[in-house]
């Protein structure tokens, strides 16, 4: 799997490099983004934050750039205490253009490396803690189609994003007899996952100045390496974009999502409450 990773990434550069050869003046701009969200079902809420910052350089209708990213999470899931902090940084390559009279299209790609830092504590009455780190790689492929037209249902965005760990270590204490024993080695939890998510507009509202508002319906699909199952997202929200020079842009993206699987305690659903937020892309619609 590690080969694997390199050399797609060796690959990614070679194309990269061969596309900022292309005849073009070229110009560079600053990448941002930021997404809050909040999870909670019966005996679980917690909350994640991830921040991004990068420099792209665009020539023509491409965009390549690299960025930094870090994430966090805190929750209580049923009297179990999680908190972990993900920094990754890797490089992108974004293009737009016509599909045809009636279609515009903008894609990115992505790939990262990735490490992984986290805690757990049992707050029952073993006490039990738990220490993972993880050094490890994520890609992350999304399309946006929009229709010229603005016909319903004929604007979608499909993210596909995988991730998984080249190398884990964790270690923890465990309770015998109501004493907690030595740090001791356990089996590392499988970070691999597979995730894909459709986003359709229901139609563009056109709110002058402000660009467009898009009521969305959302669906999902994530695949668990470590649980080894399927879960299954359904929800709704909306987005904020506008189009420039033939160029998909989004500065606000809010979700509401309800996550089923049978890795879920008492087959519950879990509720997420996504807030996507592009700062410079939020600037420019407003000011420029």
């Amino acid at each position: 799997m590690k080969k694997t990773f390199v050399l797609l990434a060796l690959l990614a550069l070679l194309w990269f490099s061969s596309v900022a050869q292309t005849d073009g003046q070229v110009h560079s701009e600053i990448s941002t983004y930021n997404a809050t969200g909040f999870m909670f079902d019966e005996g679980s809420d917690g909350f994640y934050n991830y921040a991004q910052l990068g420099m792209s350089w665009v020539q023509n209708k491409h965009l390549l750039g690299g960025f930094f990213g870090v994430s966090v999470v805190d929750g209580i899931f049923y009297q179990y205490t999680y908190q972990a902090t993900e920094l990754l940084a890797g490089f992108s390559y974004a293009e737009w253009g016509k599909i045809s009279q009636d279609y515009n299209y903008t894609y990115s790609f992505a790939i990262a490396a990735k490490h992984f830092a986290d805690y757990g504590r049992d707050g029952g009455n073993t006490g039990d803690e738990a220490w993972q780190k993880d050094w490890g790689g994520q890609m992350n492929f999304w399309v946006n189609i929009a229709d010229a037209q603005n016909r319903p249902f004929r604007n979608v965005k499909v993210n596909f994003q995988w991730q998984t760990a080249f190398w884990s270590s964790r270690e923890g204490t465990w309770a015998e007899g109501g004493y907690i024993a030595d740090k001791i080695n356990f089996k590392a939890v499988n970070r691999t996952y597979f995730k894909t998510q459709l986003e359709t507009a229901v139609q563009s509202i056109t709110v002058g100045a402000l660009g467009r508002i898009e009521p969305k319906i959302v669906v999902g699909h994530l695949y668990d390496g470590g649980s080894q199952k399927n879960m299954y997202e359904f929800g709704m929200g909306f987005g904020l974009s506008f189009t420039k020079q033939g160029r998909y842009y989004e500065a606000l993206n809010v979700q509401y999502r309800g996550r089923f699987g049978k890795e879920l305690i008492n087959n519950e659903r879990l509720d997420l409450i996504e807030i996507g937020l592009d700062p410079k892309n939020l600037f420019n619609l407003i000011f420029e």
